[in-house]
């Protein structure tokens, strides 16, 4: 909640009120989050001006408890584009606060969260080398931060590969036995493939497919940088560079160690390194291994070799699947959807179930002469289950379901409950449910969880 103070206060703490106390309900509020945050709407953005010349006449700052440390001080700047800014020398915004990213830049934000369309540029020309921050650089979830420019490229490629949907159960019931048996699931070989097949048509530089230079498998990495350094006129004035992608146990900040026996750790001493996580981690934690792997090759410093110049790992489902997942929270989701469609599968024959793992934002990407204070903030589903009737397909039942990690925390609860009604609405999905897998009574959420999918399915399934 924020609160207010009259700017020339000696003391703050005796003068703040809450904005209630200045004649302004909770859905004025509201309004300010709506029309200035970055969930910023049209429709809200008139009142909040007019809050925030309210506040200026009166000669009124505001304090957000977003941090409950330092809190952040916002001066209110009249005028026609009427906004707020942080009084100088003023802390932070919390990452996750509502004024930490104005509306405009939230828009870039909605675009590193798009899907890359025929070209992605991750070179830069001789005369500008990239900049590279070195160590570990740790995220927090990705609907709060922009996705890099790596990040993006892989998302893309396992979309394009379709690599982000699994057919569920896993266990399925054989028709002699009447016993469940394992599902083949496509080899992690044949992923792989998939992958390489689904940079076709991607151009990482200027006139430069990204299958060219992209490997999936570690043994290659200093064939891979021999073939740089061979092709660097295919490349002009840009520095030539490469992709390896592969399956990572964890990383130290030093090497990235794939997966699998006898398989050489990769150098990134020298790189920028991005671990996607829940929670600020130490380089020694593996809590979400294993990784998927997206490793940029470039040239050195000194220009007379090729090295690992960025990584990017995002946790995947398990050490044989590509299969992205943001948590081991989501992980645990996972498997309770997969056991509900067991269950629903040995009550009714004839339903066919994939699982989604969307991984892009619902919300459009603006052009550039689109009026930032409108930007609509980003919000990607966790997971969407499809369900389908063997004899039809068009039609299906759908649902969304959403792992919540930190019900603790007022501002994700808070972006939770606005971003839920926007995923139903830009899906048309009409069921939407929880699963809480760090709760206390475990046991009771997953069974929960697996009862509400299993009335769902079936009901839909009888209808038919």
């Amino acid at each position: 909640m924020l609160k207010s103070f009259r700017k020339n206060a000696q003391n703050r703490s005796s003068h703040t009120v809450a904005l209630s106390e200045e004649a302004l309900s909770e859905d004025d509020d509201l309004t300010l989050r709506l029309g200035l945050g970055r969930f910023a709407k049209p429709e809200h953005l008139e009142a909040a001006r007019a809050t925030v010349i309210g506040l200026a006449d009166r000669e009124r700052w505001l304090q957000c408890d977003c941090s409950k440390e330092q809190q952040p001080i916002m001066v209110p700047v009249r005028g026609e584009r009427a906004t707020f800014r942080l009084k100088e020398g003023s802390a932070d915004h919390d990452v996750e606060c509502d004024f930490a990213r104005p509306p405009g830049y939230q828009r870039s934000i909605n675009r590193s969260l798009s899907r890359v369309e025929g070209n992605i540029n991750l070179g830069s020309r001789r005369a500008r080398p990239p900049s590279r921050p070195r160590g570990i650089r740790q995220r927090h979830s990705h609907s709060a931060e922009k996705r890099s420019t790596l990040a993006r490229l892989l998302m893309t490629l396992i979309d394009r590969a379709a690599l982000n949907r699994l057919e569920l159960p896993r266990r399925v019931r054989d028709q002699e036995s009447q016993k469940f048996v394992w599902r083949r699931s496509l080899s992690l070989s044949d992923q792989l493939a998939a992958i390489r097949s689904a940079a076709n048509g991607i151009e990482v530089s200027p006139g430069i497919q990204a299958s060219r230079f992209l490997k999936t498998d570690t043994a290659y990495f200093n064939d891979l940088k021999d073939s740089l350094l061979q092709s660097r006129d295919e490349f002009g004035d840009y520095i030539p560079f490469g992709l390896m992608l592969f399956i990572a146990s964890h990383t130290d900040g030093n090497e990235i160690f794939p997966v699998g026996d006898g398989r050489c750790p990769i150098p990134c001493g020298n790189a920028s390194v991005r671990v996607f996580g829940e929670e600020p981690r130490t380089v020694e934690q593996t809590a979400r291994s294993p990784y998927i792997a997206l490793c940029l090759i470039s040239e050195n410093a000194s220009g007379d070799g090729m090295e690992v110049i960025r990584a990017y790992l995002h946790p995947c489902l398990h050490k044989g699947s590509l299969f992205p997942v943001d948590s081991n929270a989501e992980r645990s989701t996972f498997k309770v959807i997969d056991k509900a469609c067991e269950w629903v599968a040995g009550k009714q024959q004839g339903l066919s179930f994939d699982l989604e793992k969307p991984l892009f934002s619902l919300a459009p990407v603006e052009d550039d002469n689109d009026n930032a204070e409108t930007c609509t903030f980003c919000c990607i589903p966790d997971f969407i289950l499809h369900c389908t009737r063997d004899q039809q397909q068009e039609n299906p039942l759908e649902i969304i379901i959403e792992t919540m990690g930190f019900e603790n925390d007022q501002n994700y609860s808070a972006r939770k409950e606005r971003t839920h009604p926007e995923m139903k609405m830009r899906t048309g999905i009409q069921h939407l449910l929880l699963h809480r897998p760090l709760g206390q009574n475990l046991e009771q959420e997953n069974s929960s969880l697996l009862r509400r999918i299993g009335r769902i399915a079936l009901k839909w399934g009888e209808d038919g």
